[in-house]
């Protein structure tokens, strides 16, 4: 809790930086601060709700905890992004301003709202030096494959999520699509995510192979149909490789959640989230050099195929 509320400091000091900050160091500055923020609010209270419901014998519903928590993201994302458009246009700047006082709202219902509950894991965690906290926590890392596993599918999955994020404009710009209506494809992109987020995850080996067989066909479907100019053809596999590679992180999210024992799963929640970060990196920089020799198609095209032979090698 202390540590969601520092993150939720640094966010509101990071919209503030560029609200009034004007020279490069100011945004370099934010930016950290915004980084820093990311950094602490990972594993801190969904892991804590999380342990509080494997406490409570409430395994069964860790999954319905990370759909619900995702599924308002995505609303949460999309309402920010309308609202942020139209107050853009009408306040200019300021409205980094409403960004502050919406993190206050969330800060404040934090710190008055939420009774952090104190199980056995948490007080033993808070007897464990940092040190002997990471050692164990990465001695249960080594010991799990199922953890490995996930981390690695998380690695791959960023090098399709990043291309899609910075470079599905541009592609579609290539592809002949009408800028003016970009808008559209975005709430699809939610829309789609949205639904990906509601199918039950089952951890059954039957069902797993059952999805791994359909993600399989859907991935090789799609990318043949991605390399053909046609632009139905071209939309409907763009948007089903979306719909698999959220729902791939998703079934990470529960695997990884409920596999994570409770006095490791933030400190492990947050290698992961760091992990994913670093292999974002990756991929940008990956990308930004391969487009100066090649086009945006084929960039994107190669970090599709990277993370489909990744995730289905780890799947």
């Amino acid at each position: 809790k202390v540590l969601f509320l520092w993150a939720k400091v640094f966010l509101s000091g990071m919209f503030l930086l560029v609200w009034l900050g004007e020279s490069f160091q100011t945004i370099l500055l934010a930016w950290a601060c915004y980084g820093l923020a990311m950094a602490l609010e990972s594993g801190t209270l969904d892991a804590q709700l999380i342990n509080e419901l494997k406490h409570q014998a409430q395994n069964c519903l860790v999954a319905k905890f990370i759909s619900n928590t995702n599924r308002l993201d995505l609303i949460g994302a999309l309402f920010g992004g309308v609202l942020g458009s139209w107050l853009y246009y009408r306040l200019g700047i300021k409205f980094y301003l409403v960004s502050v006082l919406l993190t206050l709202v969330a800060f404040l219902a934090v710190r008055y709202g939420y009774i952090e509950e104190v199980t056995d894991s948490s007080k033993q965690n808070l007897k464990q030096s940092l040190s002997k906290q990471v050692v164990t926590g990465f001695s249960e890392l080594k010991h799990s494959r199922q953890l490995r596993l996930m981390i690695a599918l998380t690695i791959a999955g960023q090098f399709f999520f990043q291309a899609h994020y910075q470079l599905w404009q541009a592609l579609f710009l290539k592809q002949g699509f009408n800028k003016e209506q970009f808008y559209i494809y975005y709430v699809i992109f939610q829309l789609i995510s949205l639904g990906a987020y509601s199918l039950p995850v089952k951890l059954e080996t039957s069902a797993i192979k059952r999805w791994y067989g359909l993600s399989l066909i859907g991935l090789l479907t799609s990318s043949v149909l991605l390399v053909i100019t046609d632009k139905m053809s071209f939309l409907l596999s763009y948007l089903v490789l979306v719909f698999i590679f959220t729902f791939f992180e998703y079934f990470s999210n529960v695997l990884f959640s409920k596999t994570v024992s409770k006095t490791h799963i933030s400190s492990l929640t947050s290698l992961r989230s760091s992990c994913g970060r670093l292999s974002s990196l990756v991929s940008l920089l990956l990308s930004s050099l391969l487009l100066t020799y090649l086009s945006v198609k084929v960039v994107v095209l190669l970090n599709f195929i990277l993370a489909m032979s990744a995730s289905l090698g780890v799947i």
